[in-house]
C-alpha cells in the first residue's frame, strides 16, 4: 500500500487509497492504532498530489480520508482551514 500510495501510478494509488480505506473499516479501532499516523500521513500527500488524478482516483482519497474519523473518532480529528483538510493525530 505504502508503494502504491507514493510511488505508483494512478491507478496503483486509486487501489492502495481504497484498501486503506477498506482497512479501517474493517479493522477494530485498537488494532489500527499505531497505523493511523502513517496511513493519515500517506492519505495527506495523496491528496496534494491529487491535482492532475482522475476523479475515480479523487473519489477514493476522499472516501478513505473521511472513513478515518468516521471509525476511529478518538484518534483522528478534522481540521479545516483555507479549503485545505489537516489531520491531527491524538495520542
Amino acid at each position: 500500500m505504502v508503494v502504491g500510495l507514493t510511488m505508483g501510478s494512478i491507478d496503483q494509488r486509486g487501489n492502495a487509497t481504497y484498501t486503506v480505506g477498506d482497512l479501517v473499516k474493517h479493522t477494530e479501532e485498537s488494532a489500527m492504532k499505531p497505523l493511523i499516523l502513517p496511513f493519515t500521513g500517506l492519505l495527506i500527500c495523496a491528496a496534494i498530489q491529487a491535482v492532475s488524478y482522475p476523479s475515480g482516483v479523487k473519489t477514493t482519497i476522499l472516501s478513505a480520508s473521511t472513513v478515518m474519523p468516521q471509525r476511529i473518532p478518538n484518534h483522528v480529528r478534522l481540521r479545516v482551514s483555507v479549503g485545505v483538510v489537516a489531520r491531527r493525530t491524538e495520542w
